[in-house]
Parts: structure tokens; sequence; C-alpha cells
């Protein structure tokens, strides 16, 4: 009787361990789905940051471009007013002798007045 009683333990704990194998099976099943699914999501969000990514630099290619030519742009003004300011400069002492001219001019015009209104008599008042 110890040989059966021992087969029935053996036999029950047989199954026992069987079905253990079986709910860990199905425990290992549920974990890969788990895991494939988690594996998508990381796949997709891989994606969509590779899609951002090259949107982002694209459209940072884009302002930096655009900001390059706005640039541009202001060097070109600024060298334009450059020459302006350049040729200002070259004309201030032209100008300044000019205005020299002018008042030597204006002396020799005013000594022949001024010694006319010296030498008239003064107007009488009635």
């Amino acid at each position: 009787m110890a040989k059966r009683a021992t087969r029935v333990t053996l036999t029950l704990l047989d199954r026992k361990i069987d079905a253990s194998v079986d709910r860990l099976d199905g425990q290992f099943t549920r974990l890969d789905e788990k895991f494939d699914r988690l594996e998508k999501k990381v796949d997709r969000l891989d994606h969509k940051i590779g899609v951002t990514s090259d949107d982002g630099k694209r459209h940072a290619s884009a302002l930096f471009e655009q900001t390059r030519e706005e640039i541009q742009k202001v060097a070109e003004g600024v060298a334009a007013l450059n020459e302006k300011v350049g040729a200002l400069v070259d004309r201030v002492p032209r100008t300044a002798d000019d205005i020299d001219l002018l008042k030597l001019g204006y002396r020799n015009l005013d000594r022949p007045v001024t010694h006319l209104e010296e030498a008239s008599p003064s107007p009488r008042r009635p």
C-alpha cells in the first residue's frame, strides 16, 4: 500500500507541477504579448521622434537660411550707408573751404559799403 500511496502522491505532485507549468506558460505568453505591444509602441514613438526631429531640422534650416538672407541685406545696407557717409566726410572739408571763401568775399564786399556809409553824412531828421 505504501507503493500505491507513493504512486498517488507522485501522480498528484506530477499533476500539480503540470498545472504550475501550464500557468507559467500562460503567464509567459501574456508577458510575451505585452512585450510585443510595448515593442510596437516603442517603434511608433521612435518613428514619431524621427519625423519630429526631421521636421525640426528642416524648420531650423529654413529659419537659418532666412536669417542669413536678412543678415546679407543688412550688411548690404550698412555698406551703402558707409559709402554715403564716406562721401559726406569727403565733402565736409570742401564745404568748409567754400564757407571760408564766402566769408572772404563778404568781407571784400562789405568794406566798400562800410566806407561809403562812413563817408556819407548822416541823414538829417526833419
